[in-house]
């Protein structure tokens, strides 16, 4: 494992226009190489526009991101750092080309990165998706005829086809059945341990954060009010915030269960 942080940013800010109000207001962060860091709050807290900093899908106003080292600028796209980090979308229907069934469209993918014909980028893209679980003839289907589980893994195949060593996942469970998220994060342990990649995943739901994450980044209002090994922060949370999320997540977690039971009750 490197000793270079996979991700680090430093007093990074971001405002939508000049003169607004700043979205994200000093956010530092370092990111392990191989690790899974899970970044928890609320709805408009700025976990999904940090994701998209970290991408490199917009320039922080402030601050800077480094890369394995590299600092994000403009040039990034340019001189192929770009391609170390990718991105999973939370909805995978409007992540994908409708047009386009999961073969041609992992095939585009990787002959843009590989700059193969398509021949040899199909073979590849074939593998990707066998290696996502997806086989057979579901890989000649529209993504109309698939379920919201093979469509994410397809969106991950295609994710792969830079090959990427960092991931940012962006709440990639949350539009999935409870079943289906399982499948889904535990894809997703398995490649981040298979090909050792460096995971950020976004997430409102504390359960998932619990199951999947090594570290834990708790963000309120464009800042970071904690941080640390995710059993620490979830078990002896020290910020006021955090112990609310955490209340108001079991609260919600006994309801769903009663609900659960009562209907069970009337079959």
């Amino acid at each position: 494992m490197s000793d270079i942080p996979a991700v680090e940013l430093c007093d990074v800010r971001y405002r939508y226009r000049r003169g607004g109000p700043e979205v994200l207001k000093g956010i530092s962060l370092t990111v392990g190489a191989g690790t899974i860091m899970g970044l928890v709050g609320e709805s408009g807290s700025g976990k999904s526009t940090l994701g998209r900093l970290i991408v490199n899908e917009r320039q922080p106003t402030g601050g800077s991101i480094l890369i394995e080292g590299s600092r994000w600028d403009s040039q990034s796209r340019k001189n192929g750092l770009r391609r170390s980090v990718q991105m999973v979308f939370q909805d995978p229907f409007a992540a994908l080309n409708p047009y386009l069934t999961p073969v041609a469209a992992v095939t585009e993918a990787v002959a843009v990165a590989d700059r193969q014909g398509l021949p040899t980028a199909r073979e590849r893209a074939i593998a990707l998706l066998r290696q996502v679980g997806l086989s057979g003839a579901i890989i000649d289907r529209a993504p109309s005829s698939l379920s919201g589980g093979q469509r994410q893994r397809v969106v991950i195949a295609r994710a792969l086809a830079c090959r990427p060593r960092i991931l940012v996942a962006d709440e990639a469970t949350s539009a999935l059945d409870v079943s289906v998220q399982a499948q889904i994060l535990n894809l997703l342990m398995g490649l981040q341990r298979d090909l050792g990649l460096t995971m950020l995943f976004i997430s409102h739901d504390i359960s998932v954060i619990d199951h999947l994450t090594d570290e834990v980044a708790v963000l309120k209002d464009g800042l970071i009010v904690e941080s640390g090994a995710t059993e620490q922060i979830l078990n002896a949370p020290q910020h006021d915030y955090t112990r609310a999320l955490l209340s108001a997540f079991r609260e919600s977690d006994r309801e769903q269960d009663m609900d659960r039971m009562n209907r069970g009750q009337q079959v």
